[in-house]
């Protein structure tokens, strides 16, 4: 029997972490008493569909205030005040907000989980990697609505976008035409709001694309806790908008949400291109994770064609659609099964859903499996013994599920342990398989014939297997096929590293109880206890140095033309209209603009702005922003935009107020800058 050991096992740091985590779920499973053994009230086993439900939570909320909403700098920020003003509006704009910070944190730890139970490489690269994307357009998505209320944390992200793009979008945000030129930045900022759900929509089908069955909706008490969860908290902490923004004024502070907006005083440490940078080395440090760290299984299935009848019950049981029916070859009738081996992810669920034993995992010969535990069974049967068997996936083997028999592990069947279960000192046998939905009924029939008193199926919970499926259709078989309906066969299932105890399991085939108020009310604390701590992220954050002030000049000038009709041809200047300038017709290279600016004598600013445009010939934008001591300055601007000596274009004894900013824009008409009152 070839035994090739799977990645799984071997990363061991991973494997660490991961028992730590499903320790805390068996917590929360102890807690919630769990209502039925394969499904207990655990929000953390549906964190996929749960960022699902909360987007479409969001797009509800999100329409509901689309409609009461005005774009625009003089009117932005009055909407969303009157929209609060109501306790309706308050409560659907506190759900919309918190529910953006749920989404972030949900989205983390499922990216996490899938990490920690190594579920993101080889076929499931593909989810890894679109899912790490949608997460940047979820942070994309969430902060374009905070340029939306235009308050003070508006005003910081405004700034941030001005550092970063500059030029004409940047001085449409500073003069006495500020509010019409920017009219249409928050028309464009809403459609993209408003849109980029849809291309979030396209995203999560593609990050399902290579599953079967994929999950979207979540449990339906959990979609109700989780709404009445973060109704209680709107009610209880409702948003409040920061003090409007101000683009005169000085930012000393403002309540960030930092799940979205925590870059902002990150990139003022690193500056923008150490933000990029790093942000950018991070995620394609995440995105390559699946080849850095490349998973090796006890896959790909092996056919066998001469036994496949073509009942595609294989296929149709794939978690991974790894399996595909095809004709035969050399032209046989009927349909044969396929696999797909960079899809196949070596769980053997196939394996038990063959009727005809047609289908085998290449490194894992199950068949020989089944019949060293048979050999251990009856001989501990040979000794008098009726043992208990036990079957477990490699998660609760690995996890320490299973306690380690008195005897140790088989040499000859190093998955296989025989020996005395610690404790009560009866005789037990276990078998670890790659997942407890590759267990053939007929396993189980055959350990009883061999002597096995009970069988103890360790089952993970049915929204957190592994495989996705395994505890589905082991669930289902128990339905379908009279081996695995026995007095003698009881179920445990568990968090993987829980300690198994084989007196805590259960028959097959017990009615489902109702759910308890003991579930529900656990099932709520977690979810409070999980979107309150993404509420805690809402912080008063400090912006600048309090005491300064601030002088910022915005140039928006075309500056003086260096061709002239002397540089053309005289063929081409007869062609043209008389009295026209051949320069303003043909274009051509436009001269730099030099920008000095002293306070009191000392010079604060000497920059020269060259225009824009494939030969220059565009406008000169130009924009600086410089901390003063506050107080009555003599501020002199002098400006050269024709080669020439530079001419005054602005000077006056300006009062420097602590917390202010004074703006100074030029007008191209005057040819002076003027303040922004």
């Amino acid at each position: 029997m070839a035994s090739t050991t799977s990645t799984y096992t071997e990363r061991r740091p991973l494997r660490r972490l991961e028992r730590l985590w499903t320790r805390g779920e068996g917590y929360i499973n102890w807690l919630a008493a769990a209502f039925e053994p394969l499904r207990p009230f655990n929000p953390l086993y549906h964190l996929g569909p749960l960022v699902i439900f909360l987007l479409i939570l969001l797009c509800v909320t999100g329409i509901l205030l689309l409609l009461l909403y005005r774009p625009g700098m003089d009117r932005a920020y009055e909407s969303v005040a009157a929209i609060s003003g109501g306790w309706l509006g308050s409560v659907v704009r506190s759900v919309h907000r918190y529910g953006s910070d749920a989404l972030i944190v949900v989205a983390f730890l499922h990216a996490l989980k899938m990490l920690l139970s190594d579920r993101f490489s080889g076929s499931r690269a593909l989810a890894w990697v679109s899912g790490w994307l949608l997460v940047v357009l979820f942070w994309i998505t969430g902060s374009m609505g905070y340029f939306l209320v235009w308050d003070a944390a508006a005003q910081w992200l405004t700034e941030f976008a001005v550092d970063a793009f500059g030029g004409a979008f940047a001085l449409s945000f500073f003069g006495p035409q500020a509010a019409g030129r920017t009219y249409s930045f928050f028309v464009i900022i809403l459609f993209l709001h408003a849109f980029l759900p849809l291309i979030i929509a396209i995203g999560i089908l593609v990050h399902v694309l290579r599953l079967q069955r994929p999950r979207y909706w979540a449990p339906r008490w959990l979609m109700i806790a989780s709404t009445a969860v973060l109704v209680l908290l709107s009610v209880i902490w409702p948003v409040m908008s920061n003090m409007p923004a101000d683009l005169r004024a000085m930012l000393p502070s403002a309540r960030l949400d930092w799940w979205y907006m925590g870059f902002l005083p990150l990139s003022e440490r690193l500056g923008q291109p150490g933000f990029w940078g790093v942000s950018l080395a991070l995620l394609g440090l995440v995105s390559a994770l699946p080849w850095l760290l490349r998973a090796r299984h006890h896959g790909p299935s092996a056919v066998d064609e001469s036994r496949c009848t073509g009942c595609a019950t294989c296929a149709r049981e794939c978690p991974y659609n790894a399996i595909e029916m095809v004709s035969r070859n050399g032209g046989g009738k009927g349909q044969v099964a396929q696999v797909r081996g960079n899809l196949c992810v070596g769980c053997g669920i196939c394996v038990a859903a063959c009727p005809e034993d047609a289908i085998d995992l290449a490194r894992l010969e199950m068949g020989a499996l089944r019949r060293q535990v048979c050999e251990a069974v009856a001989a501990a049967r040979a000794h008098g013994h009726s043992p208990l068997l036990v079957y477990a996936c490699d998660r609760h083997a690995t996890l320490g599920s299973l306690p380690a028999l008195a005897s140790g592990r088989s040499a000859a069947a190093p998955r296989v342990q025989a020996g005395a279960w610690p404790g009560d000192g009866r005789a037990a046998v276990s078998c670890a398989l790659p997942c407890l939905g590759s267990l053939q009924p007929s396993a189980v029939a055959e350990a009883l014939d061999a002597g096995a008193g009970e069988v103890l199926l360790v089952a993970c919970p049915a929204g957190d297997c592994g495989f996705r499926e395994g505890s589905r259709w082991l669930e289902e078989r128990v339905a379908k096929r009279p081996p695995l309906q026995n007095a003698r066969v009881r179920l445990l299932a568990a968090a993987p590293g829980t300690r198994v105890r084989p007196d805590d399991s259960v028959p097959f085939g017990l009615p489902r109880p109702a759910a308890s108020a003991q579930s529900w009310i656990v099932a709520l604390v977690v979810l409070t206890l999980l979107f309150g701590a993404a509420i805690l992220a809402n912080r008063p954050t400090p912006a600048r140095a309090a005491g300064d002030a601030q002088i910022r000049l915005a140039i928006n000038h075309h500056g003086e033309l260096l061709a002239n009709a002397r540089e053309l041809p005289p063929d081409v200047v007869a062609k043209l209209p008389p009295g026209v300038d051949p320069a303003l017709v043909l274009g051509g290279e436009r001269v730099p603009v030099r920008l000095q600016v002293t306070l009191d004598g000392e010079t604060l600013v000497a920059a020269e702005y060259r225009a824009g445009g494939l030969r220059r010939e565009g406008s000169v934008y130009g924009l600086e922003t410089v901390a003063v001591a506050p107080g009555a300055r003599r501020l002199v601007v002098t400006l050269s935009d024709d080669g020439g000596e530079p001419r005054v274009a602005f000077d006056a004894v300006a009062e420097l107020v602590a917390g202010k900013t004074l703006v100074l824009v030029f007008d191209p008409v005057k040819e002076v800058f003027e303040i922004w009152e």
